[in-house]
């Protein structure tokens, strides 16, 4: 049986809440694994990794449908102590899946 409305909007709203300062926060299920928070990272504090069929299994629907359709790589934060807050990688994902808290 599948979430209620009151639920799913209760899911939403904790999605869009704000990191503590210090903390980057990556939605793995809108990430879609296209690499540009890597690639325009000046730190290298994000990279990429396989996620695993049980990670896929524990995801909500869209998440594992997005898997299937695009890929199974996941951006993650490999070195989040070098990060600056320079939110270039905010601001670069299309997906909106990264989330920094600032002090």
């Amino acid at each position: 049986m599948g979430l209620s409305l009151k639920d799913r909007m209760k899911r939403k709203i904790k999605r869009k809440e704000v990191p503590a300062p210090g903390e980057i926060r990556i939605n793995i299920n809108a990430c879609d694994g296209c690499g540009r928070c890597v690639m325009i990272c000046p730190e290298d504090v994000f990279s990429l990794r396989e996620i695993s069929e049980q990670e896929i299994e524990e995801m909500p629907f869209l998440g594992r449908m997005k898997v299937k359709i695009k890929r199974k790589n996941k951006s993650f934060t490999a070195q989040p102590e070098k990060c600056t807050r320079c939110s270039l990688c905010e601001n670069k994902c299309h997906e909106q899946a990264i989330r920094i808290g600032y002090n």
